[in-house]
């Protein structure tokens, strides 16, 4: 029950079913890469935008993370860290960026996703 995938030319990813399902558990399984691959787009599509609007993105990190029910993957939880002052255009727009990101829309509406924001609204 693990997986290595093969992407070429960049590499591959190894993957396990969880030890409770009777794997061994000790690298992620494919819906803890479903996660972080739509985060990792989330933030691409922010960083993206923010080099060709002008506003600082470095240092906003999003985590992820799976929810399961009983038919299988029920929801995605990402909390996205924004640790600098941003104006409210630049919020708008990265808010934009992470509800638009392809794989997030490639994925089923079935799905639910929820999204926490954790914005810096002054410098510490």
């Amino acid at each position: 029950m693990r997986c290595c995938t093969e992407y070429h030319p960049h590499g591959s990813a190894t993957t396990d079913l969880a030890a409770e399902q009777g794997g061994l558990g000790q690298n992620p399984c494919p819906a803890d890469m479903l996660a972080a691959a739509t985060a990792s787009c989330m933030l691409s599509m922010i960083a993206y935008t923010g080099a060709r609007r002008g506003f600082e993105t470095e240092g906003i990190s999003i985590s992820a993370a799976v929810k399961h029910d009983a038919k299988g993957i029920s929801g995605l939880v990402f909390d996205i860290n924004v640790p600098m002052p941003q104006t409210e255009q630049s919020r708008r727009i990265m808010e934009n960026c992470v509800a638009n990101c392809p794989v997030g829309r490639a994925i089923s509406p079935e799905v639910e996703k929820t999204i926490t924001w954790h914005w810096t609204t002054w410098m510490d």
